[in-house]
């Protein structure tokens, strides 16, 4: 079997894992953020807060054997915990790849918020009578998501590089269970390859994250 032919299958898998988990993160994470922002100094900041820390203390090859442990032995037949082709199959991989990146999501998301709630366009347009919610998701949130887009790109190569262990422990024929399958039987060249696709892939979410900096503030230049 040729080395295109493994990639053209093993890579689409990994894709799906990665952009899905990084989508995830963003649909969790942001509203917890936005929660915890809003209830700045209460139980529930501080609850979000530790949630976040704790998700992001415990790696994602752990979180995987917790919930195969979970899902395996104590839940069994609530969700499947190896194998690849539905979409119920795709949900505990993308659960603990994306643990570490609603954490961070979570909190750059608060800080950012609080930071630009402080900010004297905020108090201009609360004197001048501008209703509180406009003022958080039109102003401050759209301020805010500037330095959350920082986050994504190393939160999605963190995530590409989680793959290589989570793909092995779910048995999901991936480019992480590739690249981990060419190293134990010494194939250079795959191995080679799967670390060069690996890199293309940080490299083009990297773009992405440069490109949405124009998007959202028009004060950056891209040349």
């Amino acid at each position: 079997m040729t080395i295109s032919s493994q990639l053209a299958t093993a890579l689409p898998i990994s894709a799906v894992l990665a952009v899905g988990s990084v989508v995830l993160s963003i649909i969790v994470g942001i509203p917890l953020g936005v929660l915890a922002a809003l209830k700045r100094n209460t139980w529930i900041d501080s609850t979000l807060t530790t949630l976040s820390v704790a998700g992001q203390a415990i790696p994602s090859f752990v979180l995987a054997v917790l919930l195969v442990l979970l899902f395996g032995v104590w839940l069994p037949g609530v969700l499947p915990v190896n194998g690849w082709g539905t979409i119920g199959e795709a949900v505990l991989p993308i659960i603990a790849l994306s643990a570490a990146n609603i954490g961070v999501v979570t909190r750059y998301t608060r800080g950012s918020l609080i930071e630009g709630l402080r900010q004297e366009y905020i108090r201009t347009a609360q004197a001048k009578g501008v209703r509180y919610w406009p003022i958080v998701f039109r102003h401050a949130m759209r301020n805010s998501l500037t330095a959350l887009i920082t986050v994504i790109g190393p939160a999605f190569a963190f995530t590409v590089v989680s793959t290589v262990w989570v793909e092995q422990i779910f048995s999901i024929p991936g480019v992480g269970n590739l690249l981990s399958t060419a190293f134990s039987s010494k194939d250079v060249p795959l191995s080679i390859t799967s670390v060069f696709i690996l890199c293309l892939m940080v490299m083009g979410m990297n773009l992405i994250v440069d490109l949405l900096y124009g998007l959202l503030d028009p004060r950056v230049q891209l040349e």
